[in-house]
């Protein structure tokens, strides 16, 4: 539910409003960034009690019997463990320091290679957020 939540409210109410405030794009995104990093360190953390969560759930109330829907469920939060620790464990971080790390970054034309680097991490986090959001709606329709 964090993770889903989460996604949901940074997609559709923070991301505008901060990107609207801001000055300019580079300072939307720094502060978006940011703001992402601390989502990241929660979605992160919330992987790991989904683990544990689900494999207590597992030995304690569900039924022995393994059918598709349990299947299902624990393949979509494979997804969702997949997805989470992609985008925020590897793909957001490493975009973060290459902007950090890049003086005048906001100034790079977009064909740079730290530009172009950082647009493909940067893709590649952003659908691993649809991919955890979507597969974590499907693993709570399924429970």
């Amino acid at each position: 539910a964090l993770i889903v939540g989460g996604a949901i409210v940074l997609g559709s109410a923070v991301a505008p409003v901060v990107f609207k405030a801001a000055r300019t794009r580079g300072e939307g995104g720094l502060l978006f960034g940011a703001i992402l990093a601390r989502f990241d360190q929660l979605a992160i953390l919330a992987v790991l009690l989904l683990v544990v969560t689900s494999v207590l759930k597992l030995i304690a109330f569900e039924d022995i019997a393994i059918g598709p829907r349990l299947i299902a469920r624990w393949a979509a939060l494979v997804v969702v463990g997949l997805a989470v620790l992609y985008g925020s464990a590897w793909s957001s971080p490493v975009a973060r320091t290459l902007r950090e790390q890049t003086k005048n970054f906001d100034e790079l034309p977009d064909a740079h290679p730290v530009r172009a680097e950082f647009a493909k991490l940067h893709r590649g986090s952003t659908r691993a957020m649809r991919v955890a959001l979507l597969a974590g709606l499907a693993a709570l329709f399924l429970s």
